[in-house]
């Protein structure tokens, strides 16, 4: 059991730089550490090591630049809106961690009480994948959000601009 943000961070960093043939990740919006491009060095180390890497985030205006970070760096993402608030990664199909339960506040400290499982074992990774695999197919483009963010983004500036005259 990982009962703390730095506990998971820690999961997360090993499972990252453990991983040889691929790593998959789904990341709560509010989970900032992901969804805000956190792992973005460690997981283009996995890439440089020639490790698959899928994600699938919540894509919103809060976290576009991180998105977009993402795709650049060659890690494939998909956006999903509103996952139901999952949170796991999967490397190599053998070790996963899974967030059980977090009363996420928009700041993240390392101190802060979480409650996630972290395993070694085959079938529960196998299950996580299961999981991943589902919201990965009923994901969207990331690169369509991001581009739909932008529109979006620059529209409302333009009505900035036109009501101020």
């Amino acid at each position: 059991m990982l009962k703390t943000v730095g506990e998971l961070v820690e999961a997360v960093s090993q499972l990252i730089n453990s991983a040889e043939r691929s790593l998959l990740f789904i990341a709560h919006p509010r989970f900032n550490l992901i969804t805000m491009g956190g792992f973005l060095d460690p997981l283009k180390c996995a890439l440089g090591r020639d490790v698959r890497v899928r994600g699938v985030l919540d894509i919103s205006l809060q976290n576009l630049s991180a998105g977009r970070e993402y795709l650049n760096g060659g890690i494939e993402l998909r956006h999903a809106n509103q996952h139901c608030g999952m949170t796991l990664a999967v490397a190599d199909g053998k070790r996963s961690f899974s967030l059980i339960h977090a009363a996420l506040k928009s700041t993240l400290s390392l101190d802060e009480n979480v409650v996630a499982l972290w395993s070694d074992s085959i079938a529960q990774a196998h299950f996580l994948m299961s999981a991943f695999e589902m919201a990965w197919e009923q994901a969207s483009d990331a690169k369509e959000r991001i581009d739909e963010l932008l529109r979006q983004e620059h529209q409302g500036s333009l009505e900035s601009v036109a009501t101020s005259y």
